[in-house]
């Protein structure tokens, strides 16, 4: 793949008007920005979105009154865009090998990354994220969860968890779960009824979604129902193809 012919300018701005008109993607920044209210030091002076795309996760959590944001991204044509929508501090790396010191931020965020890295690479970006976060530091990670039927491969670039395999992949690196929960359940449901993907299904991405569906609004009140039901209960759901994990970062190293 040429990533400047695959990734370019226009790429990200279609990936940026979705993110700020999709239901699916307002849903998932607000319970992710509630579960960082709930569980984060609410004195964060440096933070990380590792991966961030277009900017605007880290345009919102400046807006929460963090001093000092950092983002990276692998795509030079993403940062670009990124600068134009906040103010910060970039880097052009990728989430398996972050260009900062150890213990550095008090809180990183990472939203649909890891499952689409080869599996070392995800390996490596989960213990890149554990080494700059400050003891205390939190992070907060969206990734791809198993399917509940169907049995689509896992391959280098287009993986998923478990529930409990990201539980162990995340305290054998030194963080203890604060919350760990499929979310997007009833709408992934749907989905796998209505495709039934085949082993080969190409693996749809933010920018396969269409801010215009009619149906948006019944997905946006959906996913406010089970924003507040999740926050109260602190359950996981049975389906849903996206795993949110807020964990911190232990003071001192395991045995």
């Amino acid at each position: 793949m040429n990533l400047e012919t695959e990734f370019t300018r226009g790429y990200f701005e279609r990936m940026a008007s979705l993110e700020d008109t999709h239901p699916w993607t307002r849903g998932m920044r607000a319970i992710t920005f509630e579960l960082l209210k709930k569980h984060a030091a609410a004195d964060m002076r440096r933070v990380l979105d590792a991966g961030c795309g277009t900017g605007r996760f880290l345009r919102e959590w400046l807006e929460t009154g963090v001093p000092e944001a950092v983002g990276a991204d692998l795509y030079p044509a993403a940062i670009a865009y990124a600068k134009e929508r906040c103010t910060g501090q970039w880097a052009v790396a990728s989430a398996a090998s972050l260009p900062f010191q150890d213990s550095c931020f008090d809180g990183l965020h990472c939203a649909d990354v890891i499952q689409h890295l080869t599996f070392q690479d995800s390996a490596s970006a989960l213990d890149e994220f554990a080494r700059v976060l400050r003891p205390g530091g939190v992070l907060a990670l969206r990734a791809g969860a198993r399917r509940t039927l169907g049995n689509k491969p896992e391959v280098d670039y287009s993986h998923s968890y478990r529930l409990r395999e990201l539980r162990m992949e995340l305290q054998k690196r030194n963080l203890t779960i604060l919350f760990l929960a499929r979310v997007n359940s009833l709408p992934s449901l749907v989905e796998e009824f209505r495709e039934k993907p085949a082993r080969d299904a190409p693996v749809k991405h933010i920018e396969d979604r269409t801010e215009h569906d009619p149906r948006s609004w019944m997905l946006e009140k959906y996913l406010l129902w089970e924003r507040r039901w999740l926050l109260s209960s602190g359950l996981s759901l049975p389906w849903g193809h996206t795993l949110i994990a807020i964990a911190r970062k232990n003071a001192t190293h395991l045995a």
